[in-house]
């Protein structure tokens, strides 16, 4: 049912009954505000074929607040006829990706991004940890990292970047117990990572959001850093203290893996627990 016909026509709808209600608007509004951003797609299409322009849709980045009207032009959206041969609008990482490869190829491009920042779901801080750049986010798709190890090469970072593909069950407690510092980056509010689990029997020292689900396993400044999940920069914080803390990695490790200890989070005790719950032992 979910991958129906049926299904795929009502989900749109559905959204936009449902951003209709969180914006107090009708329905109807916001069907004509949609409406308005796919003219404002189709507008900026055309502006580029007349313009001569070979206009890559990338990601979309026009909303309908974009300050163009229908019939406009290419000026119309703050772009000049002749910026450039090919011209990028949203500058995620398939936009910035494409710009890069494009260069290099010794054409011109111009990438334009409606949002304040450029990157998509990927989330830059220069000057983390000493060097130029870090980044937070992003997949990948390739199991052997094939793409992403040319480019590291290509860039000069393969010495300071380690690829471990798929790394065999057996050998992950082995795997884990390398890292200085164990990351949980990111979790859904009602999940408990297994990970957090992996690195608190490893002894490592971790990092993780400060969110409820995290404080039921995890206490700030005893067993962790929690950082705010919200503040981009709170993260790469954490990872800077620890960094230059060899004591306090210790510290936080070795309490992390006494609280997995002292509360039996292992299969065992989490099948000891349901079956004590099944027969209605307290």
């Amino acid at each position: 049912m979910p991958r129906s016909p049926l299904m795929r026509q009502v989900r749109p709808a559905l959204r936009l009954s449902l951003a209709a209600q969180r914006a107090h608007l009708d329905d109807d509004h916001v069907l004509e505000l949609r409406g308005q951003h796919f003219q404002h797609r189709r507008m900026l299409v055309r502006a580029g074929a007349s313009s001569g322009a070979a206009l890559g849709l990338v990601a979309c980045g026009v909303s309908p607040g974009t300050p163009a009207a229908a019939g406009g032009n290419l000026q119309t959206l703050g772009v000049q006829h002749n910026a450039s041969p090919v011209v990028i609008v949203g500058a995620g990482i398939a936009g910035l990706t494409a710009g890069y490869r494009l260069r290099q190829a010794g054409v011109k491009v111009s990438i334009y991004e409606a949002s304040a920042r450029v990157g998509g779901r990927m989330l830059s801080l220069p000057n983390a940890l000493g060097i130029k750049t870090a980044e937070l986010g992003g997949e990948f798709i390739d199991s052997g990292h094939v793409h992403i190890r040319h480019l590291a090469a290509e860039l000069g970072l393969s010495a300071r970047v380690r690829f471990t593909g798929l790394v065999d069950h057996a050998l992950v407690p082995a795997a884990v117990a390398a890292f200085d510092i164990a990351l949980q980056p990111k979790v859904v509010p009602y999940a408990s990572p297994l990970k957090i689990f992996d690195y608190m029997a490893a002894g490592r020292a971790i990092v993780a959001p400060d969110q409820p689900n995290i404080r039921e396993v995890l206490q700030h400044g005893r067993t962790a850093l929690l950082f705010d999940s919200a503040d981009p920069a709170a993260l790469w914080a954490a990872i800077r203290r620890l960094a230059n803390a060899p004591a306090l990695r210790r510290q936080l490790g070795t309490a992390a893996r006494a609280e997995l200890v002292e509360r039996d989070y292992t299969w065992s005790g989490n099948a000891r627990r349901i079956t004590a719950w099944a027969a209605g032992q307290p």
